[in-house]
């Protein structure tokens, strides 16, 4: 009913130490308000936090459901004046259209326990 993909973070930044990152997080939403939501992030969290002290998770800027999960859950973007943001092109597969326009995205950061 669900996946999360983790790792490395994917474009580290040179002035922080490694970091995690998560990739991608989905939930059917016939399963969202039962829990199992919550309960697959803090098993990310749990295993992100065997290999690192931080992650990182970006998340379009205009998905407010998203980032109050992301944040109720403990990750964090940084304030207006230091917020790391992004354009993002879409996905690239065959067949797929290409996006007219990219899509703002916000980076989450949160300590790992």
């Amino acid at each position: 009913v669900g996946f999360a993909h983790y790792g490395t973070e994917s474009e580290p930044n040179p002035d922080s130490s490694q970091r995690g990152e998560l990739f991608g997080f989905y939930l059917h939403p016939d399963y969202w308000g039962t829990g199992l939501a919550d309960a697959l992030m803090k098993r990310v969290a749990t295993d992100l936090a065997e290999s690192f002290s931080e992650a990182v998770l970006w998340v379009l800027k205009d998905n407010p459901r998203a980032r109050r999960f992301y944040e109720r859950n403990g990750w964090v973007a940084g304030p207006e004046d230091d917020s790391v943001e992004k354009l993002w092109d879409g996905p690239e597969m065959d067949g797929l259209p290409v996006f007219p326009a990219p899509l703002p995205e916000i980076q989450h950061q949160a300590t790992l326990p």
